[in-house]
């Protein structure tokens, strides 16, 4: 696992937030 995979799929969660 990468650290731009990680932050990318935790940056991605966030924005899908309502």
């Amino acid at each position: 696992m990468d650290t731009k995979s990680v932050v990318l799929a935790l940056s991605t969660g966030f924005e899908m937030k309502p």
